[in-house]
């Protein structure tokens, strides 16, 4: 081969293997993406309560899938799985993977529906209670320091944000 055919091969191979550089304007999904400020606001606002709660050993999502389990035992006497995922707006693997944590924390006992045998109830146990009981007082605080980071008008619009959500569900 001749010195010129060799150049050119190498400078071929040379070019295949750098890839194109592409600048992509992304400015606008930089400066207006709601989904990525209700994340980083989630991320923000979360850490506050789970800061809070650290020392009782739960996170703000499992206090918070304990509270709502409460309030349909409250409301109903009992509490089932399938009530509690359109409630939250959890998806159904995400709900189980928490409530086995929950129960082998022993927060909760997941036992057979007496009336319908497919389905499950959920009990909260004396640990449970004893954690949320606990956990109002912290949780308070955080709540304060939430309501002082978002400002009044700030917790208010989440608020009317999540009844728009509940009226769609």
């Amino acid at each position: 081969m001749t010195l010129v055919v060799i150049a050119t091969i190498i400078l071929i191979m040379k070019a295949k293997g750098n890839k194109k550089s592409v600048r992509l304007d992304t400015t606008c999904v930089a400066n207006e993406c709601i989904a990525h400020r209700v994340r980083k606001i989630n991320r923000v606002i979360s850490s506050l309560y789970d800061e809070a709660i650290r020392h009782l050993g739960i996170t703000v999502g499992q206090m918070n899938l304990l509270v709502q389990i409460n309030e349909l035992i409250n409301a109903n006497g009992f509490a089932r799985p399938s009530e509690l995922g359109p409630r939250l707006q959890m998806e159904t693997s995400t709900l189980s993977r928490t409530l086995e944590r929950l129960r082998d924390k022993g927060f909760i006992d997941i036992l057979r529906d007496d009336e319908d045998g497919r389905a499950q109830q959920l009990h909260l146990t004396d640990k449970a209670y004893d954690l949320l009981q606990k956990g109002i007082a912290p949780w308070e605080k955080a709540q304060q320091k939430a309501t002082q980071l978002l400002g009044s008008g700030g917790v208010a619009l989440i608020h009317r944000i999540d009844q728009a959500i509940d009226a769609e569900s």
